[in-house]
């Protein structure tokens, strides 16, 4: 792989220029490694894969977002496992996938799921607690039970063993959010997205950093950031019912109109209870005010 960036610095801010191409490289090695090892999976025969190409594909569906891929990346990460049941990383890919089961109510028994995500994340961490991934996905299994604040040392630590993780900052910025600190969740938000441009969350990102400015009343700006991130590739439906809101409480009604037949055309029975139920904000006057602006939309 051949990297190549440009960087400007005053001669005195060589140290800190010296840094920032450590963090952009690592980075970039990161998302590079993951899609290379899932592109090389793809070139071998399905008899022929290790558990460790497993993984890599699984991942590969995982991020697509939708039903059909989550349960295809979920029968990945279980053959990983069968093949080698001390593979914490394929653990926790099986946390991953119960846990998008349960958030984005994939399946009706959400609370089976978000049990056994719970269940997959916490034997990743007996089988490796120096994993980010692991870390992470223990964190984000609080989520599930609306224990944001629980999540949050875990978060934490899986961006202490690697501070340039950037779906673990992409966890924060959200989990930030959804407790009502926007000034956090933005920094978080930004950091996760100037770690890792290409990366396949970048929508959720980009929806946090929404989020970040909606519940502090800068509209204007939620529904700038709502819209990008409702238009990035892999976005789902809660992605564009964040639009919805946003875009409503900027005062765009037009905009609001647009997001709400692409939200009803990706799924004609979603309602307010699946919003809240994967964004359970803790400020009860900013729930109630984004509830009433979705119900103001028809939702």
């Amino acid at each position: 792989m051949i990297w190549a960036n440009r960087y400007d610095a005053e001669a005195r801010a060589v140290e800190v220029l010296r840094a920032n191409i450590v963090v952009d490289v690592l980075a970039t090695l990161e998302q590079q490694i993951a899609m290379h090892e899932a592109h090389l999976a793809s070139l071998r025969t399905p008899s022929d894969l290790d558990a460790w190409a497993l993984f890599h594909l699984g991942l590969q569906r995982l991020f697509r977002s939708t039903a059909k891929d989550n349960a295809a990346a979920n029968a990945l990460f279980e053959k990983a496992v069968a093949l080698d049941p001390g593979f914490a990383r394929a653990q926790a890919g099986l946390s991953f996938t119960h846990f998008q089961n349960a958030f984005m109510r994939y399946v009706h028994a959400t609370r089976t799921e978000a049990a056994a995500a719970r269940r997959y994340a916490e034997r990743a961490m007996e089988l490796d607690p120096g994993d980010p991934f692991a870390n992470l996905v223990l964190g984000r299994s609080f989520w599930l039970t609306s224990e944001h604040e629980r999540s949050l040392p875990w978060i934490d630590r899986a961006l202490t063993l690697n501070p340039n993780y950037a779906q673990g900052g992409y966890a924060h910025a959200l989990t930030d959010a959804l407790l009502c600190d926007g000034k956090s969740s933005r920094i978080y938000a930004d950091r996760a997205m100037a770690l890792s441009p290409i990366d396949p969350m970048h929508y959720a990102m980009m929806g946090s950093r929404a989020l970040s400015h909606a519940v502090r009343g800068e509209y204007t700006e939620a529904a700038e950031w709502s819209s990008r991130a409702a238009r990035a590739p892999n976005a789902h439906v809660l992605i564009a019912m964040i639009a919805v809101l946003c875009q409503r409480l900027a005062g765009r009604s037009e905009a609001a109109a647009a997001w709400t037949e692409a939200t009803r055309a990706a799924s004609p029975r979603i309602g307010r209870d699946a919003f809240f139920s994967a964004f359970p904000f803790y400020d009860t006057a900013i729930r109630e005010k984004f509830a009433e602006t979705l119900r103001q939309q028809g939702f």
